[in-house]
């Protein structure tokens, strides 16, 4: 769980923005929803992929949904 009002509370340049987002980690068998007609994919299988993917999105301040791009999803966190 995220609270976005307390990590705001601790941004280092909030005189400058407020963090309004944060870049996921997520374990492999998690499954995001693609807008590629295949409906709901892990994202291990993406990150072996390597290739950017439309996923639907929903905006928490209007309940909007919109599809954007996932940019290379990639496994990251190794030595």
């Amino acid at each position: 769980m995220l609270f976005y009002d307390t990590l705001n509370d601790y941004n280092p340049i909030k005189y400058a923005e407020t963090i309004l987002t944060t870049n996921p980690c997520l374990s492999g068998d998690t499954l995001v929803a693609v807008a590629d007609g295949r409906n709901a994919v892990s994202i291990k299988e993406l990150a072996q992929k390597e290739k950017d993917v439309p996923v639907y999105c929903i905006n928490s301040l209007t309940g909007e949904s919109s599809i954007k791009m996932m940019r290379n999803p990639r496994i990251t966190g190794f030595d």
